[in-house]
């Protein structure tokens, strides 16, 4: 048996099989209740394993999971979007295959988007068309570099979207149409900054770490 430390500790995804197994020998692993983590036989630690490898539903003892999450990732794609600006990277494990940045003027001077103003206020008279223009090619040029991606690599396993709600209705109302529907994108539950690639890779980095820690009363 190995000796687990007694402080929180983080890992990479292609350490999750060989941490687990040492979890659930030093310490007993049954699923958690809220089924994203495994805990110790005396409910003092979680396993939380990273985002990109999640516990699928039906899956209930170590030895399933990590049947069900294989040795590699698949295709794993990070899109962050805000108004003027999204940033995207798609890998294939831990291989970068391709990735784009790109910010464009649809901000107004009170930081409001020039389509949150228009919903809010009405039209505007200085800037709004360029802006609006902008907005709207942001949406289509992001569209078209998905689909893109879709003819080139087919639909990633993984896709995480950082994005407004109402410029994720936006995007899905893009003449062109979302390669993927709505409902496949996955959430990302990190706070995220404005969106280049940079952010991309820091974003990129907290979904491949799992975790584990003290379960806090």
């Amino acid at each position: 048996m190995s000796a687990l430390t007694e402080r929180p500790s983080t890992f990479d995804w292609s350490e999750t099989p060989v941490r687990l197994r040492d979890f659930a020998a030093d310490r007993g692993a049954t699923l958690a209740p809220d089924e994203r983590a495994f805990v110790s036989d005396d409910g003092a630690w979680r396993f939380e394993p990273p985002l990109v490898q999640s516990i699928a539903p039906g899956i209930t003892t170590p030895e399933s999971y990590e049947i069900d999450i294989g040795t590699s990732l698949g295709l794993q794609l990070v899109v962050l979007v805000r108004a003027g600006a999204f940033a995207f990277g798609l890998w294939r494990d831990d291989e970068l295959l391709t990735h784009k940045a790109q910010k464009r003027y649809v901000v107004r001077g009170n930081g409001r988007a020039q389509p949150s103003h228009l919903a809010r206020k009405g039209k505007s008279r200085y800037g709004s068309r360029l802006r609006l223009r902008n907005a709207a090619a942001q949406h289509e040029d992001l569209v078209s570099r998905l689909r893109t991606i879709d003819e080139e690599h087919g639909r990633p396993r993984g896709l995480w979207l950082a994005c407004p709600t109402r410029l994720a209705s936006d995007l899905h109302a893009a003449s062109s149409g979302m390669p993927w529907p709505r409902g496949a994108w996955l959430r990302i539950p990190y706070h995220v900054h404005q969106p280049d690639f940079g952010e991309v890779l820091r974003v990129r980095a907290l979904l491949v770490r799992g975790r584990i820690l003290p379960v806090t009363s």
